[in-house]
């Protein structure tokens, strides 16, 4: 371990040869003309005393008229304390060479300067010196292995420490540096001092102010057990190796602005009385603080954390800021306390993120950031505002059970991999306004004690909003009443403009009234799957109009015209990609297996989302469709079953609340759900056994269910019947006509009109419309007697035709009194009284 030639060339930058100690100010004394350096005081008169005179008392002014302390191209002189390993020209020095009897002469020196009294050196309330420096002034030397412990003479205080006091700045330590159980008075100043080997202040206590800013640590640093009464500055440090401060103890303000950890750094159980400022610093190995304490503010903003950061049960009592830190390892805060506001927004974590368990007494923002690993805040406590607005999850979001007190805020967040917040407790609003979910989101079970906003947002996967059962809530001994039923009901829930391309479970949900006459609200939803209602308790006021349920019967259906591109998915595509800009990448291989599967099953949708645009999304749904149109009739099936549930369910809602418009819409949609439940292929035996109850709809009702929605759309339409009315009365009237000509006249306009009449006499038997001529055709093949009298002559029909065309008028007036009957069933649902 070597110290930098950069280092080198800003030491000799400063020059700390004889002539440049006469350069430095050493501060509060003077030289009076005897040139005995005294204390400066009032009534002693003398030039301003400098580092040349320090080192003159010292006894070293001979050293640079020895052999070896000259540089020989430049002519700089050197004591024995300063000289440096090599001369500007690259040449060795005495020090360089190791030369055994010189550092002995060297550690004289030292022995004597840490053999002085240790008197007090004063300061003023803004740090400025008040009277004479009495420190050591080691400024600038250059000393080989130090170990303070064998130096010093001192005896030890009532705490077994070595009493020291130091002024060290471009100090370089060759080898390792020891100064265990130091006891240092008054201010420390090591700024940019290098040292080479490993340093230890173990268990050393500082009674003022420390600063080792731009100090180059290139060894180990052990500051573990050390007491720091006043602010101590590392800023700029950087540690080569290990830097290890476990149990220290910061009384003041810890600054490690910019500071650089190449190997791991170890502040577990250090207690931070005052600010912890780590502000832009670097971890390139591990960062541990679990168990340590922040009394102050911790501010660890634009840090950079290349290797595992642990902060597991880390207590910050004052504000905690990491925004724009960057964590390229995993993170563990779990079980850790904030007690004021913390702050991630704009952070950024590469692996894994762990906060579970942690309790947030202020808000909690963490907006804009970025989670490429998981994202675990299971049983985390938000007392105050969460806010994790745009936040982007590429991995999974897991808040199980997380307690959230305040506002919980996640609008536009985009979450890429599962998002689970089951059992979580929400005791303020919840807004997922324009949020993105891409796989399935779980909010089984949470407790929606306010508001829950879900406006505009985008569900890829399976969206579980259902309650706890009836029964299971009855058996909760664990948890108090009004929790237990925050886990059944919703005071009010708005999802509009929302987007459900999979499942959406909302079974065991009571809908309550909504705060200030303000109710739920499904405006303009588009439900593309299932809508689970089981068992849930609809307010009356709850809006589902223009929300478009009847999507979900197109399932299985690839025309485009079943696929539409609805606005919110077009921004949540847009949320996605550029939260998430990159394509997820499987799953590690110690993941659970059923990450893993899940992420083979949707392979396809990520290829889809980010190797193409909107097309190949589409393309995508495409071959979804395709795909569940072709499996299993027993899939589709159970499809549909539930999907008439849902409708039903919707239908009895607005029955109850006398909506006939929307229950007739419900209805509709019901009886088409059940339409297609199609009936598996049974063999002729299978066939007989009538005993056995068949899978699926028998071809007979749905055929008449066809008939019954293209005559009237279920009883929906009032006008649609009437249309149907008189095209058959224009056809009956054309069959009529070509029965009595057919084959052997072409019929004429007196007949055509004839057989028109008679065709609307069918539909209305009352009114202006005669019977038909008795020679006319028609009038012939219903009468036969006394056709021999007409004028024309005879037509002989036989037997069949006539029966033929009676029962064809039947059929027509049957016809004409049910599509009648449907126009008026719609017009009474209609304008009926609710």
């Amino acid at each position: 371990m070597t110290i930098s030639e950069e280092w080198w060339d800003r030491w000799w930058e400063e020059d700390y040869s004889w002539d440049g100690l006469a350069k430095k100010d050493w501060d509060g004394w003077v030289v009076p003309e005897d040139g005995v350096p005294v204390p400066g005081k009032v009534g002693v008169d003398g030039d301003q005393a400098t580092l040349q005179d320090y080192w003159r008392r010292a006894g070293l002014e001979e050293d640079i008229k020895r052999e070896g302390h000259t540089c020989p191209k430049t002519g700089k002189q050197f004591t024995r304390i300063h000289l440096p390993l090599t001369f500007e020209d690259g040449s060795e020095t005495l020090k360089g060479k190791d030369d055994k009897a010189f550092l002995e002469e060297v550690y004289d020196v030292l022995r004597s300067e840490l053999a002085r009294p240790i008197m007090e050196t004063k300061y003023l309330d803004w740090g400025e010196l008040e009277g004479p420096d009495h420190r050591m002034q080691w400024r600038g030397v250059v000393l080989p292995h130090f170990d303070l412990e064998d130096l010093s003479a001192q005896s030890r205080d009532e705490d077994d420490r070595i009493p020291l006091s130091l002024h060290a700045i471009d100090a370089a330590f060759l080898g390792d540096a020891w100064f265990n159980s130091a006891a240092f008075s008054g201010d420390v100043r090591f700024d940019s001092a290098a040292f080479s080997g490993d340093v230890s202040f173990y268990s050393a206590a500082f009674s003022g102010d420390v600063s080792f800013y731009s100090a180059a640590f290139s060894g180990d640093a052990r500051f573990d057990s050390a007491a720091f009464s006043v602010d101590a500055s590392f800023h700029s440090a950087t540690f080569s190796g290990v830097a290890e401060f476990e149990s220290a103890v910061f009384s003041g303000d810890a600054i490690f602005y910019g500071a650089a950890f190449s190997g791991d750094a170890g502040f577990s159980s250090a207690a931070f009385s005052g600010n912890a400022r780590f502000d832009s610093a670097s971890f390139s190995g591990d960062a541990g603080f679990y168990g340590a304490a922040f009394s102050g503010d911790a501010v660890f903003s634009s840090a950079a954390f290349s290797g595992k950061a642990r902060f597991f049960s880390a207590a910050f009592s004052g504000d905690a800021s990491f925004n724009s830190a960057a964590f390229s390892g995993d993170v563990r805060f779990d079980s850790a306390a904030f007690s004021r506001n913390a702050n991630f927004d704009s952070a950024a974590f590469s692996r894994d993120a762990w906060f579970n368990s942690a309790a947030f007494s202020g808000y909690a923002s963490f907006e804009s950031v970025t989670f490429s690993g998981d994202a675990v805040f299971a049983n985390a406590a938000f007392s105050g505002d969460a806010i994790f607005d745009s936040a982007a999850f590429s991995g999974n979001a897991n808040f199980d059970s997380a307690v959230f007190s305040g506002y919980a805020i996640f609008e536009s967040a985009a979450f890429s991999r599962g998002a689970i917040f089951e059992t979580a407790t929400f005791s303020g609003d919840a807004w997922f306004d324009n949020a993105a979910f891409s796989e399935d989101a779980c909010f089984a079970s949470a407790a929606f004690s306010g508001e829950a906003h879900f406006n505009g947002a985008v569900f890829l996967g399976d969206a579980d909003f259902g309650g706890e059962r009836r029964s299971l809530m009855s058996e909760r001994v664990d948890q108090p009443t009004p929790l237990a039923m925050a886990r059944r009901s919703i005071q009010r829930f708005a999802a509009n403009g929302a987007v459900f391309l999979g499942p959406a479970n909302f079974s065991n949900r009571d809908f309550l009234s909504g705060p200030d006459g303000v109710e739920s609200d499904f405006h303009d939803a588009h439900f593309f799957h299932l809508f689970k209602l089981h068992d849930s308790a609809l307010h009356r006021g709850i809006n589902f109009r223009k929300a478009r349920v009847e999507l979900a019967l197109d399932q299985g259906k690839a025309q485009e015209s079943c696929l539409p591109v609805p606005g919110a998915l077009m921004e949540g595509l847009e949320t996605l990609k550029r939260a998430v800009p990159e394509k997820p990448k499987p799953p590690r291989a110690d993941a659970l297996e059923s990450n893993k599967e899940q992420y083979l099953r949707d392979a396809s949708k990520w290829s889809a989302l980010y190797e193409g645009g909107l097309e190949e999304f589409q393309a995508w749904r495409r071959s979804e469709a395709r795909a569940f149109a072709e499996g299993s009739v027993e899939d589709r099936n159970e499809y549909f079953r539930a999907l008439e549930d849902c409708y039903r369910t919707l239908k009895l809602f607005n029955e109850d609340r006398r909506d006939r418009l929307e229950e007739s819409r419900f209805h509709r949609l019901e009886l088409i759900a059940r339409r297609r439940r199609r009936r598996p292929k049974y063999t002729a035996p299978q066939m007989l056994a009538f005993w056995q109850e068949k899978e699926g709809i028998p071809i007979w009702e749905r055929t008449l269910s066809h008939i019954y929605g293209g005559a009237s759309k279920y009883g929906n339409s009032a006008v649609l019947p009437i249309v149907w009315l008189i095209c058959g009365v224009l056809l009956f009237a054309a069959i009529y006509a070509a029965m009595a000509s057919f084959p052997h006249h072409t019929p004429t306009v007196s007949e055509l009109e004839n057989a028109l009449s008679f065709s609307t006499g069918r539909v209305l038997p009352f009114g202006p419309w005669a019977a038909p001529e008795a020679c006319s055709r028609i009038g012939q093949m219903l009468e036969t007697a006394g056709r021999e009298n007409c004028s024309g002559g005879a037509i002989h029909y036989g037997t069949w035709v006539p029966f033929g065309l009676r029962l064809l008028a039947s059929f027509q007036s049957l016809t004409a009194i049910i599509l009648a009957f449907l126009s008026g069933l719609a017009i009474r649902r209609r304008f009926q009284m609710n």
